[in-house]
């Protein structure tokens, strides 16, 4: 996990350079709400072992 917020953290760096540092944080604001809620799971529900 780490290692990932060190790679946003460059990509981040090298957008704000290539575009303007506005734009760059709308992008990665973004990206990082996609992420979070694709990595969101809904708990499952346990399994009862007199169920089974």
């Amino acid at each position: 996990m780490p290692a990932l917020q060190g790679v946003a953290a460059a990509l981040a760096g090298t957008l704000a350079q290539l575009i303007s540092p506005e734009v760059a944080m709308s992008v990665m604001a973004a990206a990082s709400v996609t992420v979070t809620l694709a990595l969101t799971r809904r708990t499952p529900e346990p399994v009862h072992t007199s169920e089974l």
